[in-house]
């Protein structure tokens, strides 16, 4: 966090991650993504609870990643092999969440 000091108090401002950063700091590594659907029957928690469960990621990249798929209506989730990928997918869609997977 970056603390912003104003002269009557301190407003704690959350860390910008950049596309590119979290590229990098996605779970798993391969040929394969998951990829995640927006949805309105699931809260910003119930999805990066599941996230984090799921792909083993931090709060904050399954943070980022919540918001942008409520944003872009779709985001990569998680990177690796098929096996791998079908396996968090399941996890993630056992929710009720909206999910696939596919080649990169």
């Amino acid at each position: 966090m970056v603390e912003l000091n104003t002269s009557s108090s301190v407003v704690d401002l959350p860390e910008v991650i950049s596309e590119k950063s979290l590229q990098s700091k996605l779970p798993g590594d391969g040929g394969w993504v998951v990829i995640l659907y927006n949805c309105d029957c699931h809260t910003f928690d119930d999805v990066i609870e599941v996230l984090q469960r799921a792909t083993g990621c931090t709060e904050d990249v399954a943070e980022f990643l919540a918001y942008k798929v409520h944003l872009d209506g779709r985001a990569i989730v998680f990177r690796s092999n098929r096996d791998k990928c079908e396996r968090v997918a399941s996890i993630i869609g056992a929710v009720g969440l909206q999910v696939e997977t596919d080649l990169a």
